[in-house]
Formats: structure tokens, sequence, C-alpha cells
């Protein structure tokens, strides 16, 4: 469990561990994204795929939106669609 540890930086494990317990408690339809500082962007959606989620890249920049004219507009390419149910983890250029 991520709170018995003795420190307070998270890595990879925490947060793939506190996303599928959340998966596991969250119902109905929703998607998310969150920026977690030092690794990247983060993004899920529901397992029945209510609400939609999509991913794009412009260079070395990421970003998620739950319609895909917003990537459009700012010039993003579009990658993908999160898949329902699934997560998407986008790191920084430099730990690509």
């Amino acid at each position: 469990m991520i709170f018995d540890k003795k420190y307070f930086r998270i890595d990879e494990n925490d947060t793939f561990e506190a996303l599928e317990r959340l998966l596991k408690i969250c119902k109905g339809g929703y998607a998310c994204v969150a920026m977690i500082t030092g690794y990247g962007i983060l993004g899920f959606r529901d397992p029945h795929g209510i609400r939609p989620l999509v991913y794009g890249r412009r260079g070395n920049d990421y970003m998620m939106a739950s319609e895909s004219v917003a990537l459009d507009s700012l010039g993003f390419t579009i990658v993908d669609d999160v898949k329902p149910g699934l997560f998407s983890f986008s790191f920084p250029s430099s730990q690509n």
C-alpha cells in the first residue's frame, strides 16, 4: 500500500497500484487526466467506454482531451483513443 511507505516521492509502481485500486471502486462513466510532476501525464477512462479520451503528439509534446477537435485545433496529431478500462501514460522526452 502506498501510505505504508516511509517516503513521500512516488514512483511508477505507486502510480499503477493506485490506479488499479481506483478503477476497482469507480462506477459510471468517466475520463480522467492527471499531470504527475516529474513523470508525465496519465489518462484513463471507464471500463465501458462511456466517456471518450484521445491522446496526440506534437513534436515532443503530448496532450490528452475528451474531444479530438481540441488536439486538432492546437496542431497535435492524434495517436489513438485511450481504450475503455485502460490508461495511457506519457513521459517527458527526457525520460523516453
